[in-house]
């Protein structure tokens, strides 16, 4: 096979980051595909250990739990800028400080823990949440 045979060539790597399948999809030398798959990799996993409430030490949740002025890094100020950006953009109907109400409402964990945690209930309990007043 020919260096440009190589390099056409697409490979596929999948892992799962932030609760999610991620597929990252590559025309490059194996060597180079996998170093950039890495690469991706690690920067997911950076992006969720800063940014999910789901991570204790997390930024997002040091940040949460500040009571006054607190330096944070570069990428949080660009995230936090957009967020608020898109309240105006959505005339208020996206709200990212909404975290008290989340977990005020049973979303205190993970989707996937949160229905595990739904799953361990009693049945009886299950169906008289679901049912609907009539």
């Amino acid at each position: 096979m020919s260096r440009t045979e190589q390099v056409a060539r697409p490979l596929r790597f999948q892992f799962r980051a932030m609760n999610t399948d991620v597929e990252v999809q590559l025309s490059a030398g194996r060597e180079e595909a996998e170093h950039a798959a890495t690469v991706v990799k690690n920067w997911f996993e950076t992006q969720e250990q800063r940014f999910s409430r789901f991570v204790a030490d997390s930024e997002l949740n040091r940040l949460n739990a500040s009571t006054g002025w607190m330096p944070i890094s570069a990428a949080m100020d660009e995230v936090l800028s957009l967020a608020y950006g898109y309240i105006g953009l959505t005339e208020g109907i996206f709200q990212p400080g909404i975290s008290q109400a989340l977990q005020a409402s049973g979303y205190d964990l993970s989707f996937e823990k949160v229905q595990q945690r739904q799953l361990k209930r009693p049945l009886i309990e299950r169906v008289l949440r679901t049912r609907t007043p009539e």
